[in-house]
């Protein structure tokens, strides 16, 4: 017990009180059932992108800077307001993973047809299951260049679907425009651009990567000739010899 107890203290000095107290009560639960706790290393990919640790009292402050400018929001989409004016922000945001991920798309590979571009793409990250849903966007703001991730803590998504009256947004992407300058100066200082490097930077992607052509090589050799069995002809023979 003494080499278990030195373990969970080294877990503590590197790790959380509240990951010391999950090990302990593993450890508990697999005593009483004969079994012990073991850790193994495993290899993760070096090209994961690192997502950014987010801090409760930032995560509350980019919340609030976003009500300022998601709040007509709310008022639109009320069904007794449906003939309301459509909101100026919406012509500078984007909503959703999938509108987002097209946004991006478009700038990657048509950055010369792209006025406004994204500055910043804020996922909710801790509220989308399963994770391969947003993993896809450190990698195309690279592509796209110049562009901010902001991840926010669990249960954000909940608090912009009340600012928006809207019942899911899982991802919200800001224009570079007036209405949302102020969100993106709190959000820059905050979190840097992404950068990953092993991917260089290009403003076409179809301009960045040269196939080698094609070259085929074709090797003179040998192989077995297989008589094929054919049982019609084995049965004529038969019936002549009769």
């Amino acid at each position: 017990m003494e080499k278990k107890a030195n373990n969970i203290e080294t877990l503590n000095k590197e790790g959380s009180t509240s990951s010391l107290r999950f090990i302990q009560d593993d450890i508990k639960s697999l005593k009483t059932k004969g079994k012990r706790l073991v850790f193994k290393s495993i290899f993760d990919s070096p090209l994961n992108y690192r997502w950014p640790k987010v801090e409760e009292e930032n995560n509350e402050t980019i919340l609030k800077e976003l009500e300022k400018i998601l709040s007509p929001l709310k008022g639109f989409n009320t069904k007794s307001n449906k003939d309301r004016k459509r909101p100026d922000i919406l012509n500078d945001i984007y909503i959703g993973i999938n509108s987002v991920t097209q946004a991006l798309n478009k700038e990657i590979n048509s950055p010369q047809n792209t006025n406004k571009k994204i500055s910043v793409i804020i996922v909710c990250k801790e509220d989308i299951k399963p994770t391969h849903l947003y993993s896809h966007f450190p990698i195309m703001a690279q592509l796209s260049g110049n562009k901010i991730i902001c991840p926010l803590n669990l249960g954000s998504e909940y608090k912009l679907c009340q600012m928006t009256n809207l019942k899911k947004i899982s991802c919200i992407a800001l224009k570079d425009t007036d209405l949302c300058k102020n969100a993106i100066k709190i959000i820059s200082s905050i979190y840097p651009n992404v950068k990953l490097q092993w991917i260089r930077n290009s403003n076409n992607v179809k301009n960045m990567t040269k196939y080698f052509t094609t070259n085929m090589k074709i090797l003179k050799t040998t192989a077995p000739t297989i008589k094929k069995n054919n049982k019609n002809n084995s049965k004529g023979k038969v019936e002549k010899s009769k």
